[in-house]
Formats: C-alpha cells, structure tokens, sequence
C-alpha cells in the first residue's frame, strides 16, 4: 500500500551508506554467500528493524535490499558525506506562544536555566517527551536541548573505569566501544531497534 514505504527507503539508505557496509561475497541479489543478517552486499538487515509492513511482507524488501549496489557509486554526492564530521550544532532559542525552545551553547548556560523559574524539560533523542507530545498533547512552558553539548558527549576509560556522557546515543556508545565491554556489545541489539537506538541516550533512559 505504501504506507510503510518511506520508513524503509529512509533506514536502507542509513544503510546503503554505512561506511563500513562491506559485502560478504556473491553478486548483489543472490541469497547464497551470507548469513542470515547480511546480504552479499554486507546490507545488514538489523536496519530495517522498527519498520513495519503488514501487506507486501519482508521477504521481497530484503531481496530489494539485498539487490543494492555493494558500494556507491564514485560520483555520487551523497557518498564524500558519510566520513564528514556532522556541523556544529548552533546554539538557538525559538519562542511560541506555547512555550520556548532553547539550544544552548554550553553547559553553564544549562545550570543557569535550571537554576530559573521556568521548571525547564531536558531533552536529548526525545524518545520518551516527543511521544508525550504527539499522542498526548504535552506542552512544556520551556524545552531545553542537551543532545549536542560536548561536555555531555565524551566517552572514556579511566583506571579500568568507563565514563559515558549523558548526551551520547546508543548507537554511539555501541559504535565507539566496538565490542570492548562484551556485556553491553550484547545488550545494545536487544534494546529497542536501531532507530530508538540512534536517538535515546544513556543520561536520557536513566533519567526518564
């Protein structure tokens, strides 16, 4: 029907794209050389996970994965983006007439809010407050962003301990641990799906 289209084509692209996507053996399309995760094109179908089709059935969306090209190709102008650094998050503040946005620009700006009158929300992927939001109609007279402050995004280990900021997603902690806690290197693929993954922080799911 449709419907569920432009969740998968958004997910296989994150995919297509994924820098270190590397093909497993066999033209693209056969269902021979790979396990029963990874296409011949290295596609890793866990990136689909979170999207939903209750007419066409999966099958068919993961031979089309399964069909995409093991690598871009060397004149497209999405593939120079995947290595790029993401821009600078700039700080902002957007006022309505049902409350206020705020992006700040440090950490002490934070305190200084929460140290106001105004009872500020913090948010950071958002996975718990947008829901209240969409479905429930929730308004906050002040919405303060943290997701991008670079004293809430590091991650490092000190005298055998982890120190993980509070701003950082899942899929980044995943990703930047690459399997040296193997506890967590299992927890991280059962904990929701990749797209929950990629926005819900650790500061944001202790914390909500």
């Amino acid at each position: 029907c449709g419907y569920c289209t432009p969740g998968f084509i958004c997910s296989m692209a994150a995919e297509f794209y994924r820098p270190d996507r590397a093909p497993s053996g066999g033209p693209a399309g056969e269902c021979g050389d790979h396990d029963d995760e990874h296409g011949p094109n290295g596609f890793d179908l866990h990136s689909l996970s979170g999207n939903l089709c209750r007419c066409t059935g999966y099958r068919p969306i993961r031979d089309a994965a399964y069909g995409l090209p093991s690598e871009p190709a060397p004149d497209d102008p999405l593939a120079a983006r995947r290595t790029a650094a993401a821009p600078a998050a700039t700080p902002t503040e957007i006022t309505g007439p049902q409350g206020r946005f705020v992006r700040p620009a440090g950490l002490s700006e934070v305190l200084d809010l929460l140290a106001g009158d105004d009872s500020p929300v913090l948010v950071a992927g958002s996975t718990d407050f947008g829901v209240d939001v969409n479905l429930k109609g929730r308004r906050e007279p002040l919405v303060v962003a943290i997701d991008r402050l670079p004293e809430l995004r590091e991650l490092r280990w000190a005298h055998d301990e982890l120190e993980i900021g509070a701003a950082l997603t899942l899929s980044e902690i995943e990703r930047r641990l690459d399997g040296r806690v193997p506890l967590l290197a299992q927890l991280f693929p059962q904990f929701a799906s990749r797209l929950i993954r990629n926005a819900a922080t650790l500061g944001g799911n202790l914390g909500t």
